[in-house]
């Protein structure tokens, strides 16, 4: 199985193609699990080929814990829970409350948008679904007998993508989330060297669809070629020639680029920096109409404080 589909950066998809690269079972089984896009059940596919067609190996890598003998294993094992947890979360038999969030990608405890609560799992996906243009949204389910709760991402076409226990009521599961290798991200060295198509100081961000509140995260690029942390895997570049708006962020962004790439010098930068700054606040102050003189009084009338007033 050809596994480029699953990467959520265009740029390297096409990249990785071009070069017909090969993944490692453990890159494989990451970058299928980390997929935005694929449904679970193609996640399975997936994991189920490498199982199938590529060699078994040991998960040790380096400070990320524990070590687990079997690749393999490991991913029956995740493939069993995930299916056991999606089963319980379509349960009808106990009663249960819904409610939904925007999902968060990037991290399996934290819930962010609290959008209201349900009896039924129908009436939630479709008011979370009408809520917003999101190409996804998260689905709580808290059984009202156990008290157990399940977290599942769906995209527009209702398929699950993801499927999380809330560790504190999951006890069993919990091991297998936590010290699983899938967790990776964060600040922390990606372990594999996966190559990328970026230059030095390219701009380059996390595309995503036009969404109010997100952060593309705009950075330059200084890596080495290959993957130093695991989002850059999610990362595309920016064409500056080719966009007709710039952002007040992106405008910073290449005036920095320009310094980094020598075509600046330290006071022209600043120049160019200060200006910019000064021109977006102006049209920022602008949004909110004229700006009202505030009354100051004279010195002679304002209070002055001698040292004597502190008692310290």
């Amino acid at each position: 199985m050809k596994f480029y589909r699953f990467l959520n950066s265009k740029d390297v998809r096409m990249h990785l193609e071009a070069m017909e690269y090969q993944f490692s079972p453990l890159e494989a089984a990451w970058v299928v699990y980390r997929s935005k896009n694929a449904a679970l059940q193609d996640k399975h596919k997936a994991w189920r080929s490498i199982i199938e067609t590529m060699p078994d190996t040991e998960i040790d890598l380096e400070d990320w814990e524990p070590r687990r003998d079997s690749l393999h294993a490991f991913l029956q094992e995740y493939m069993a829970m995930e299916s056991r947890l999606l089963f319980a979360f379509y349960d009808l038999g106990n009663l249960a409350l819904y409610n939904y969030y925007e999902p968060d990608f990037d991290s399996v405890d934290v819930m962010v948008d609290h959008r209201g609560v349900y009896y039924d799992l129908k009436s939630c996906l479709d008011d979370a679904l009408k809520a917003g243009d999101a190409p996804f949204v998260d689905l709580y389910r808290m059984d009202l007998t156990s008290g157990k709760r399940i977290r599942v991402t769906f995209d527009r076409q209702r398929s699950p993508v993801r499927v999380i226990p809330e560790y504190i009521l999951w006890l069993p599961e919990e091991e297998l989330l936590r010290g699983s290798f899938f967790r990776i991200g964060g600040f922390r060295r990606f372990p594999f060297r996966i190559p990328l198509p970026f230059q030095k100081y390219d701009l380059i961000c996390e595309p995503v669809p036009d969404l109010e509140l997100y952060d593309p995260g705009y950075t330059l690029y200084e890596g080495p070629g290959y993957t130093l942390y695991a989002d850059e895997l999610d990362k595309e570049k920016v064409d500056l020639d080719g966009l007709t708006e710039l952002s007040g962020e992106v405008i910073l962004m290449k005036i920095l680029r320009e310094y980094m790439k020598g075509s600046l010098s330290l006071r022209e930068l600043i120049d160019r920096f200060s200006h910019e700054i000064v021109s977006q606040l102006t049209d920022a102050c602008q949004l909110f109409g004229p700006i009202k003189k505030r009354n100051i009084p004279p010195a002679s009338e304002t209070v002055r404080i001698q040292d004597d007033d502190f008692p310290f």
